[in-house]
């Protein structure tokens, strides 16, 4: 697990993300990885955190992982402890306090996208991580490549 998460927003699944680039329909999931390529901010986390990305297309939910990246409960186990159950609508799942509390900011459709990136990195910070919001995947993987040379 790193201390600092990278989000390209040309690539971050979000309602409201004036930078994706495809309309996001009104009734949407977002998914840990898109196959357009698109991430919601969990997505980006994982992969950041060690999960391969063929692991993370179409999961919805963390705990919904396989384990061929290896032991998630190691590479992710922040988004996997303390889970309990969620029940929306239409599903029945598991969740963490964390992961829930990311995907309701993400997923939000009355929150301004300003104030949704500030209330993620609000979340990170509050669980004394970083998060960082950059404009495309090649500023991500620079700044993810810096981070890991210092060691964050």
């Amino acid at each position: 697990m790193y201390s600092t998460t990278v989000i390209a927003e040309n690539k971050w699944y979000a309602w409201g993300n004036p930078h994706l680039g495809l309309e996001i329909p009104v009734r949407y999931r977002a998914n840990l990885l898109n196959e357009d390529g698109s991430q919601c901010c969990l997505g980006f986390e994982s992969e950041q955190c060690g999960i391969h990305r063929d692991d993370l297309l179409s999961i919805g939910l963390p705990h919904q992982l396989s384990d061929n990246s290896g032991d998630i409960l190691e590479l992710i186990p922040h988004l996997l402890k303390d889970l309990y159950p969620v029940i929306s609508d239409t599903t029945k799942s598991l969740s963490s306090r964390f992961a829930d509390q990311a995907i309701n900011i993400n997923d939000d459709r009355d929150m301004a996208y300003e104030v949704k990136k500030k209330a993620l990195v609000n979340l990170w910070a509050k669980h004394g991580w970083k998060l960082i919001f950059v404009l495309t995947v090649a500023e991500m993987n620079r700044k993810i490549k810096r981070l890991k040379a210092k060691g964050e």
